[in-house]
């Protein structure tokens, strides 16, 4: 789940099986939005390169050529 605002970036990972149903309804109601890989999995190690990564081409996207 991923919480986006101006000015920070939070994120948890982990299977959504790992979160109760209420931590997840208050992660919901705080602004956090449900992001997935379909039918895939990554472990732990490998999700965090994977969303880095991803994080930094969404970045890159974001920059305006002056």
């Amino acid at each position: 789940m991923t919480c986006l605002n101006e000015n920070n970036l939070t994120v948890n990972t982990g299977n959504g099986a790992d979160y109760r149903r209420k931590e997840v309804e208050l992660m919901l109601q705080a602004g956090y939005v449900t992001v997935g890989l379909g039918p895939h999995r990554l472990q732990a190690e490998t999700e965090i390169i994977a969303l880095l990564a991803t994080l930094v081409m969404w970045s890159d996207s974001q920059e305006t050529t002056a």
